[in-house]
């Protein structure tokens, strides 16, 4: 079946076919659900790896055989960490830094409205020029 044209010389066009909207946003859906699974398998995989490994004796460790099978499980290893004295000085010290980390950044966070509200400087201007340095510094530290 031929399209005609109303007007003689001319060529007519046909119509374009739509594709429909709720066929592409069931892809797009679809798709990022795809995406979704990647970085949750990404993320995840490691600290379960990690519990898996806790769970074996170090015989199983160093044995060749399938990583994440735990054929003898135990929690030997965590009522060594738990009463060993050594790991309670590194997780005190590992708290306190943390806390004065927090306390640090708060302290300077709250330096910053003080000192717009003292000089009575627009507050938007000091406040990302201080939190910007701020970040910076953190990143510069570690």
């Amino acid at each position: 079946m031929a399209v005609t044209s109303a007007v003689p010389g001319v060529k007519a066009v046909r119509p374009v076919k739509y594709r429909s909207m709720k066929n592409d946003r069931l892809w797009a859906l679809r798709l990022s659900y795809v995406f979704l699974a990647m970085f949750a398998a990404f993320f995840l995989v490691p600290p379960l790896y990690m519990l898996i490994t806790s769970l074996k004796t170090s015989q199983e460790i160093g044995a060749v055989t399938n990583p994440w099978m735990v054929y003898h499980p135990t929690l030997a290893n965590y009522i060594a960490l738990l009463t060993s004295s050594e790991f309670v000085k590194f997780f005190r010290n590992s708290a306190m830094v943390a806390v004065l980390r927090l306390t640090t950044s708060t302290g300077a966070a709250g330096a910053t409205l003080a000192a717009c509200a003292n000089t009575r400087v627009a507050p938007g201007t000091l406040i990302v020029a201080t939190t910007s340095a701020m970040v910076r510094s953190n990143f510069s530290s570690t």
